[in-house]
């Protein structure tokens, strides 16, 4: 069987009556449609999982992973719309787009291309964010035809007659950010007067350091301890979604959160350090794709 003849029934089954937009439903807190997927009207997003760099393993016939930039969005679809027809709508918008599939497949038609390895060896949304049916699903996995350095997969199925699909966008070429160490810290800080640090995360809509975070938050000590009579500014700065003083709110919180680490770290009150944020008010690269967000968000030094 040809990915040609998989591909088309699903292309062919369903009607365009639904379309794809931005709209907003009950979704899960914290998530957000992706521009490149966009969404099936009228559904509810019940998973959201967006991270910098990581491992996400499609399928191609047998399991295939792939690192990136790693966004995740799962749905649940109105009632009445089928498997089919969501991946339908999906798969159009991303044909306009420039995507081609590189692998697909419909368990209802293809026991052998889907098997239930695929539904367990694929990286997706916990239940109940994500939910499979083993036996009744379809899966296609697309891949950019300009730059060929993003992929996106579809896994639709259908429980207890409700139909949910996951869209996962996975971006090759995101950034991947090298450790600092303290000397880099003092380079940057000399030559330019401000230094970037993505080694500092926090977890999704929070001013809560995530543990990866520890290791360049350690070698900011060791600078501070090094040069304990300088002041510095620490600067949150987030990407551009949600409003403008809802993100100055929560990059000024994230600053802080820094600044406390420091001092405690420090055994001070870190009197010689002050926290700002400005939100999406100045940002180094486009807003417009989730690996230029991903730059976006981060916590800056400046030099006083």
């Amino acid at each position: 069987m040809t990915l040609k003849s998989v591909l088309l029934p699903l292309i062919a089954a369903a009607t365009l009556a639904a379309s794809l937009s931005h709209a907003s439903f009950a979704d899960i807190a914290g998530g957000q449609d992706h521009p490149v997927t966009g969404r099936y009207d009228g559904s509810e997003m019940t998973g959201y999982s967006a991270r910098e760099f990581d491992t996400y393993t499609t399928w191609t016939g047998a399991a295939f992973p792939l690192e990136g930039q790693v966004t995740e969005i799962a749905y649940q679809m109105p009632e009445g719309v089928t498997p089919v027809a969501a991946m339908r709508n999906f798969a159009n918008r991303l044909q306009q787009q420039g995507y081609a599939p590189e692998f697909a497949c419909n368990a209802a038609t293809d026991r052998k291309a889907c098997s239930r390895d695929l539904t367990y060896a694929v990286s997706r949304l916990p239940s109940p964010r994500m939910v499979v049916d083993s036996f009744n699903y379809a899966y296609t996995l697309f891949r950019d035809q300009g730059s060929g350095t993003t992929y996106v997969a579809l896994l639709a199925s259908e429980n207890n007659g409700r139909t949910y699909l996951q869209a996962s966008v996975i971006e090759l070429e995101a950034l991947q950010f090298k450790m600092v160490d303290a000397d880099e810290i003092a380079d940057e800080l000399t030559q330019l007067g401000h230094i970037a640090l993505y080694g500092i995360r926090f977890d999704t809509d929070s001013a809560t350091l995530t543990p990866d975070s520890l290791d360049t938050l350690a070698e900011l000590t060791k600078y501070l301890q090094a040069h304990a009579d300088k002041e510095i500014m620490i600067v949150g700065h987030t990407d551009n979604q949600g409003t403008l003083d809802y993100n100055i709110a929560l990059s000024t919180r994230r600053a802080e959160a820094v600044r406390s680490h420091l001092a405690n770290a420090l055994g001070s009150s870190g009197e010689l350090m002050r926290a700002a944020g400005v939100g999406f008010l100045a940002p180094v690269a486009s807003n417009a794709t989730e690996a230029g967000r991903s730059q976006n968000r981060r916590v800056e030094i400046v030099a006083r």
